[in-house]
């Protein structure tokens, strides 16, 4: 049976008001497997990255796909979020946040390379507006270090 094609960020001209996309890459002297589990362990998230996630509990998993509740802290706000995390495990993790605080944002995760070293690339669109339409101060210089911050933290914590 052939394996569903995962969708991918959205192109910048259909990303709208209160959208903003943002990429970041690291290097990680570790293989891809390792890095990627750091990402994908979402009930110790927030003891692996706890400056991105204050709680995180998985609420069901079925194959590739986990639904998972958490508290995450973006640009220095605590977002309470439902985040729908999708896996083509060792290469690709997507959260897409299905509902709370940035209902809309998309956080992609690719893992390339072979061996001792992996190039994990993070790319987001972050919704900068609450679920009733309030605006949420998270402007983009914030999500771009939030984005830098994030790869940075996952490889710390595969190197470790």
């Amino acid at each position: 049976m052939p394996r569903p094609v995962l969708a991918g960020p959205r192109p910048l001209q259909a990303l709208g008001r209160g959208l903003t996309e943002c990429a970041a890459s690291v290097r990680i002297r570790a293989p891809p497997a390792r890095a990627f589990g750091v990402a994908t362990a979402y009930d110790s998230l927030h003891d692996r990255l706890p400056r991105h996630y204050a709680m995180s509990r998985t609420r069901s998993r079925r194959g590739g796909v986990a639904v998972v509740q958490a508290r995450m802290v973006v640009a220095g706000m605590e977002w309470s979020v439902m985040a729908r995390h999708t896996e083509d495990a060792p290469r690709r993790h997507e959260t897409a946040i299905i509902g709370g605080d940035g209902r809309g944002t998309t956080i992609v995760e690719t893992y390339e390379g072979d061996g001792d070293t992996t190039v994990l690339t993070v790319r987001a669109s972050i919704r900068r507006r609450g679920p009733l339409g309030v605006p949420l101060p998270v402007g983009r210089r914030g999500a771009q270090e939030w984005v830098r911050g994030l790869a940075a933290a996952i490889a710390r914590a595969a190197e470790s």
